[in-house]
């Protein structure tokens, strides 16, 4: 079995305060492993790229998830926290033990990483957490990213690649719903396209939250901070219908980057009738700390920004209609991954085509940690 990577994590989740993120129990820095990681070293076999249907997710949902709330910050964005619903890690948990297979010891992976807070490559990757980059993404999409979403013209797909708990979506998708009551059926078009690695989170985390942003939000508005949501076909019927007539879609992919990835979430024949009003944003955060996966990941981005980036003969900033956030630390200290590392990969993928910008640093106990915004 592959080594795990330790990140330090208690098996609680992250707690968002007004102005820091903070980790119940010992909190030690992103990237500290348990295992010594090297370029060297052989690439895990990956699971491969895989759809899954909207419908086979709902139907895997329990009658109940029990959810906290975590409020985002930003005084220059708002002048109040925005609150975003997640399920409770215990109540992910217990859905994992009750589903596993003693005979197979299906789930135990999951629920070792789940409790100990540690990386099993090519088998968990950790996204039934909240990591500190994933809140740094949320904030510079939603300053970067938010005025789309306020248009009435452009349609848009937006693309999380290792999603897990999907707070960046999340995030942009409560600001749409707040902004743009429903009145009409919407003839304008908003897809989120989340992936990651492992089925079993966009199944457990990744589409329950989803779920609670719009209950939360547009069901009930008054619903307390934690709590329990009840799940029935009532409530389902009317999550499906609501999010169509308000324009939404929602797709899920899950497995390893790899070209058939690319495939999947940006078919060359729909790439073909892209016009110049469809705007496409990807969003990633820690998807770089291995040296193992910096290729693949930089080959999976190049290929979305390239398939997704028309050529067109007007003004330059039509080009940047297309165009990928990436937040990450810095430095992964002893696990050998990085932003330089990603940089150069990237430049050696992409050429001279590929532009980079710094567009968020922060600085938090001695860690650097920054959002790039990337374009071809």
């Amino acid at each position: 079995m592959s080594s795990a990577f330790s990140f330090g994590f208690s098996g609680d989740d992250i707690d968002e305060s007004e102005n820091n993120v903070e980790v119940k129990d010992k909190r030690q820095h992103l990237g500290q492993p348990s295992h010594q990681a090297s370029s060297e070293e052989a690439a895990p076999v990956l699971q491969e790229a895989t759809k899954i249907e909207l419908d086979d997710i709902l139907s895997s949902l329990p009658s109940q998830i029990s959810y906290n709330t975590l409020p985002i910050s930003d005084p220059t964005l708002w002048s109040y926290p925005i609150p975003i619903p997640r399920r409770d890690v215990f109540d992910i948990r217990a859905q994992l033990m009750a589903e596993a297979d003693s005979e197979t010891n299906s789930n135990e992976t999951l629920i070792a990483g789940l409790e100990a807070g540690d990386i099993t490559p090519a088998v968990y990757e950790g996204g039934f957490k909240t990591w500190e980059s994933a809140i740094d993404l949320a904030r510079t999409a939603a300053e970067r990213l938010g005025p789309a979403f306020e248009d009435e013209v452009d349609d848009l797909d937006l693309i999380e690649l290792g999603a897990g708990t999907a707070i960046p979506s999340l995030l942009l998708l409560r600001l749409f719903l707040q902004s743009s009551p429903k009145t009409t059926q919407q003839t304008r078009k908003i897809n989120f396209i989340l992936a990651d690695y492992n089925a079993a989170v966009l199944s457990l985390v990744t589409l329950p939250n989803i779920l609670l942003t719009w209950y939360t939000c547009c069901k009930n508005p008054e619903a307390e901070s934690e709590s329990e949501l009840q799940i029935d076909s009532a409530l389902l019927d009317s999550f499906r219908h609501d999010l169509s007539a308000r324009g939404i879609s929602l797709s899920f992919i899950s497995g390893g980057w790899s070209p058939r990835f690319v495939d999947l979430i940006a078919p060359e024949s729909n790439a073909k009738s892209l016009n110049n009003t469809h705007q496409t944003f990807i969003l990633a955060s820690e998807t770089i700390y291995s040296p193992t996966y910096l290729r693949p990941f930089a080959e999976t981005l190049t290929g979305l920004l390239r398939r997704r980036t028309r050529p067109v003969s007007g003004p330059a900033q039509n080009k940047a209609r297309t165009r990928a956030l990436v937040a990450a630390k810095k430095v992964y200290f002893g696990v050998g991954g990085g932003v330089d590392e990603f940089l150069e990969t990237l430049k050696e993928i992409g050429g001279e085509d590929m532009h980079t910008q710094e567009v968020t640093m922060v600085l938090d106990q001695g860690v650097v940690r920054v959002v790039l915004e990337i374009t071809v």
